[in-house]
């Protein structure tokens, strides 16, 4: 499946498919112009659309995490496969990404 990031309201992003090494790199391009572009204080992450992800699509929202907090917004993960809260969980990212 192939991976998508869409901007589904104002301040809501959407990520879609297979999050693997290949992917991420594409959306990650797609992210950080979207939290460019955004200018709610707050950005939401909807993941309900993810498939299989592997520790690359935990880099993805880290980096995303950490554009958010550059440009002084706060990011909220929603929707979060249970293998991707697995690996935030296991690297103690689950604190830093406040999940």
């Amino acid at each position: 499946m192939t991976a998508t990031l869409e901007l589904t309201q104002a301040s809501t992003l959407k990520i879609s498919g297979d999050l693997d090494a290949d992917s991420v790199n594409t959306l990650l391009t797609q992210g950080i112009h979207a939290v460019n572009a955004c200018d709610q204080p707050e950005l939401t992450i909807d993941l309900s659309g993810v498939g299989d992800s592997s520790s690359a699509g935990v880099a993805l929202l880290l980096a995303l995490w950490k554009r958010t907090k550059q440009r002084n917004k706060t990011l909220q993960l929603i929707n979060i496969p249970s293998k991707m809260h697995a690996i935030m969980r296991v690297s103690n990212l689950d604190a830093l990404l406040d999940i």
